[in-house]
């Protein structure tokens, strides 16, 4: 089997090569030109279902980890996500104002989910639900891995469009997924017995990939 360091790193290089970090949608938001705003805007409608959405996935997953040392760092992602007790420092919360700094109504419920938006949630939820290492594998390497570079580049055109926005959603996730990343390969290092095992979370970090390839496909219609 391979150590926790081949593995690691090995999945982390499958995911930054998956077309996610590459994508079309994201070289095209960017680069200046006159679509940027209307794609800044596109995409915060559409990422609010994913921002509200998220830590359900990460109940499924603990859900199903009896142990309660190994589930602990992933209590522990939902306890910040949450806020730790603050709902007005939660990750939803801020990307709320972050929704109302740039113009939008604070909550956009009223809004309909692209079908990609809603596939790539369902698929999320259902590998999380069918194996709690693919869950993982789609959780920590389609998710908390790639965040922070998907939204350096998303803030920065955010910014340009709309020099006022409240960015602190950005800031929060920055301060957290690298440590959620390493957090949840922590839970994975404890569930793997065996290569088989890894296998299993590569097959849920492709869904996951794919479903997020998908939602920024569906982004540039």
């Amino acid at each position: 089997m391979e150590t926790r360091s081949e593995w690691t790193k090995r999945l982390r290089r499958f995911a930054s090569e998956a077309g996610v970090l590459s994508h079309p949608f994201l070289t095209s938001v960017g680069s200046a030109g006159p679509q940027r705003k209307k794609m800044v805007y596109r995409w915060a409608r559409q990422d609010y279902f994913t921002a509200r959405d998220f830590p359900c996935i990460l109940g499924i997953l603990t859900s199903q980890i009896s142990d309660p040392y190994i589930r602990h760092p992933l209590v522990r992602n939902i306890w910040e996500e949450h806020g730790e007790g603050d709902i007005s420092r939660s990750h939803f919360a801020l990307y709320c104002d972050m929704l109302e700094s740039i113009g939008l109504g604070r909550f956009v419920d009223q809004d309909i989910a692209d079908k990609a938006t809603t596939e790539f949630l369902d698929s999320q939820e259902a590998v999380a639900r069918q194996s709690v290492l693919g869950g993982l594998g789609a959780f920590c390497y389609a998710n908390e891995y790639l965040a922070e570079k998907e939204f350096d580049t998303l803030e920065e055109a955010m910014v340009l469009e709309f020099p006022n926005a409240d960015t602190r959603f950005f800031a929060a996730n920055r301060e957290a997924d690298a440590r959620h990343t390493i957090q949840a390969e922590d839970v994975i290092d404890a569930l793997v017995r065996d290569n088989d095992d890894l296998s299993e979370v590569q097959r849920g970090a492709t869904v996951g990939l794919q479903a997020r390839i998908t939602f920024y496909d569906a982004l540039l219609i």
